[in-house]
């Protein structure tokens, strides 16, 4: 994560195993609306009510229904929201919630073949009562990537505001796709920061990469 401002307000995180109550691996990404001091305050809301709750049982659409019902309180009348990607990596499959997230992708590097994974459920903090959809899909074949971010990369601009887009995040992966995790992130940042070339930087860069090796 590459903030815009001094704190930032997206929030990525990884949870083990253990921490997320033997499911497997978690990964989380969330843009609250707005940037700087003042969005984090629910992000770091969502953190902490995120990792108390994976703690006892439920399925994922349950925890972020709850997760949903915590901060509608919380934010009620501010005018925050926030979208969420959860996913989980388990046994050579991916589970995931999506609520009104920017899709993650997953890509097979033997074919090139690119996946949305989509999923019913708008913003946290608007609807208490959202109801959440999972999907699941196989992740099992070596060197199979999935990609999470933020919108701070897609709405990416340059000097002429043209978006980096996701039709250039999906090319910058290709090119990338055979280096590590760690390289594919660096080489997609990086592609990300040359379009936008001097132009400043006007919300948080989230990225997270996970690749089965």
């Amino acid at each position: 994560m590459r903030p815009s401002d001094s704190v930032g307000g997206d929030y990525l995180d990884f949870l083990s195993p253990e921490e997320f109550g033997g499911r497997g691996l978690c990964v989380v990404v969330d843009g609250i609306s707005g940037h700087g001091p003042a969005s984090a305050l629910p992000t770091t809301a969502a953190r902490a009510i995120l990792r108390m709750r994976v703690a006892h049982s439920g399925s994922l659409s349950q925890i972020v229904g709850d997760l949903n019902r915590r901060l509608a309180a919380d934010v009620k009348g501010t005018g925050w929201f926030m979208s969420f990607f959860l996913v989980q990596v388990d046994a050579g499959v991916l589970t995931w919630v999506r609520a009104g997230h920017e899709p993650a992708l997953l890509m097979d590097p033997a074919s090139g073949a690119l996946q949305e994974l989509f999923g019913d459920g708008m913003v946290l903090g608007i609807r208490p009562d959202e109801k959440f959809e999972e999907g699941c899909v196989p992740f099992s074949d070596s060197g199979c990537i999935l990609a999470l971010t933020t919108d701070g990369v897609t709405e990416a601009t340059d000097a002429g505001d043209e978006m980096f887009g996701q039709d250039r995040l999906k090319q910058s992966l290709l090119k990338h796709v055979q280096r590590s995790a760690q390289g594919i992130l660096e080489g997609v940042l990086a592609d990300a920061l040359a379009f936008c070339g001097d132009a400043p930087q006007n919300d948080d860069l989230t990225l997270a990469i996970v690749k089965r090796t």
